[in-house]
């Protein structure tokens, strides 16, 4: 089982089945791209060998036994988030009345869209579509589904997803701009998320937006003339007729504390910003666990507290737990981090054990529990040219001006302070998830394991670093853990 590089993944990860030796056929016959491609040189072979690529991914088990998780060419991605196709067909299938399904991605550039499709007697599209509203979170809901009399096979009987048909238009929800504010912020949120389908009544994150993208449109909107959009009222008015309409934030507590979701629930989940200082990106895992907690993002305040600079780490996170208490005075609390986020996690629970207080859950999303080099740390809190240079291709993806100096500052300032930085010990259970084929389960649990005097538990997610915490199967894996307690 490799991974993308022809890397042999470890035990538990998870990758593509790769098939060698002596009686492995030399290629299609008449066929030498598809040859090319999928018969490839075997790195573990003698000299001139190949290897067939499956497709098929894959996890080896420790007892050696292969465990079949789907196919590559099943997988997508739209947006920033990795889909499964086979997901959304299973969900369809499950629908009363449905004998067949399929779900595809259709379009191109901005204008591409996840689809689905239906086979079956007398089944309604519309209904269709609002009944996976109810099981599926809203990044794998098809934005229209199509009923078809019989999906188009190829010739060895599988799914011809090239051959499927025009989806049927959408039915059209969108509300127009009623004046010109709500004209210019429309503006504004079609540009940056490159949609040109978009409405008033439409929320801005379930739409594609994140972190980035809601600073690039707090950048514009005051460029245009609505200082007034702030990052705090983005982020709790997603919605554009409501955003215009807000004179005044209904806080939550301290200004860098933001109401994920909607839900009633007396707990509370506090999931830290990463390295770049911001939290849209668990808006998904809010959603997934609303019926277990509410969830409260907290974010650096350096976006809306300008001054705002700690001397060390360890007073960062004493500052946030100041700020946590102001929301949640007394525990059990639970804290979840997301990479860097992980280490202010860790040291906050540390503060608040000191402090007599209980915390139940401390949950750490890829993060490395590498001991830090003060006689390494830069002198300086801005990022050096190929950090930067990373922030402006890997997640800031083109944009510019303010906004880009925002998160330099902002990302700097975390990563001057994070090489200062020893981990202490905790004496809470930990939940570690780390993206599959990046690490072994054994290593995550060594490393962990100096940091606790408690168990520590590691779970693989099929996902790269920056993409985990909207995956699917990591939304689920959570629910399981906080179901637990």
């Amino acid at each position: 089982v490799l991974d993308g590089d022809g890397n042999a993944v470890p035990v538990g990860g998870v990758g593509e089945l790769c098939l060698s030796g002596g009686s492995l056929a030399r290629g299609y016959l008449g066929r030498p791209g598809l040859t090319a491609e999928r018969f490839v040189p075997d790195p573990y072979g003698p000299s001139g060998s190949r290897l067939y690529r499956t497709g098929d991914r894959c996890r080896q088990r420790g007892d050696g036994t292969v465990e079949f998780l789907g196919r590559f060419d099943d997988q997508v991605k739209l947006r920033g988030y990795r889909i499964e196709l086979g997901e959304i067909e299973a969900a369809l299938r499950s629908c009363r009345g449905v004998r067949g399904a399929a779900a595809h991605l259709w379009g191109a550039g901005a204008e591409r869209r996840l689809v689905g499709y239906a086979v079956g007697e007398s089944l309604n599209g519309q209904a269709l579509r609002s009944e996976l509203e109810a099981r599926l979170p809203s990044a794998l809901v098809p934005s229209v589904v199509t009923v078809l009399d019989r999906l188009p096979l190829t010739g060895a009987g599988k799914l011809d997803r090239q051959a499927l048909p025009e989806p049927e238009a959408a039915v059209s929800g969108r509300v127009a701009p009623r004046d010109e504010r709500e004209a210019t912020l429309l503006a504004i949120w079609r540009a940056v998320l490159g949609r040109a389908d978009l409405g008033v009544t439409d929320n801005f994150f379930e739409a594609g937006g994140d972190s980035i993208s809601a600073l690039r449109v707090v950048a514009a909107a005051r460029r245009d003339g609505l200082a007034e959009i702030t990052l705090d009222r983005l982020f709790e008015q997603p919605v554009i007729e409501t955003l215009v309409t807000v004179s005044s934030r209904d806080l939550v507590g301290p200004s860098n504390i933001f109401k994920l979701n909607a839900s009633t629930s007396s707990k509370r989940l506090f999931c830290i910003h990463p390295g770049f200082g911001l939290v849209a990106e668990y808006r998904l895992l809010a959603e997934a666990v609303e019926d277990l907690s509410q969830v409260l993002g907290v974010a650096c305040p350096t976006f809306t507290e300008p001054d705002w600079r700690p001397p060390s780490f360890g007073e960062l996170a004493s500052d946030y737990v100041q700020r946590i208490r102001q929301v949640q005075p007394s525990g059990p609390y639970r804290l979840l981090g997301w990479s860097l986020g992980g280490w202010v996690a860790h040291e906050m629970a540390r503060i608040l054990e000191s402090s007599g207080e209980a915390v139940e859950f401390l949950g750490l999303v890829e993060v490395q529990a590498t001991t830090a080099r003060p006689d390494e740390a830069r002198d300086t809190p801005g990022l050096e040219e190929d950090e930067r240079e990373f922030l402006r291709s890997a997640v800031f993806d083109g944009g510019g001006g303010a906004t880009l100096d925002q998160l330099d500052y902002t990302a700097g300032l975390l990563a001057g302070l994070s090489d200062r930085h020893a981990l202490s010990s905790v004496d809470t259970a930990l939940t570690v998830w780390w993206a599959s084929g990046v690490h072994g389960r054994s290593s995550v649990e060594m490393d962990w394991a100096a940091r606790t005097s408690k168990r520590v538990t590691s779970l693989s997610i099929e996902a790269s670093h920056l993409d985990i915490v909207r995956q699917p199967d990591f939304h689920r894996s959570l629910v399981r853990e906080l179901g637990r307690l």
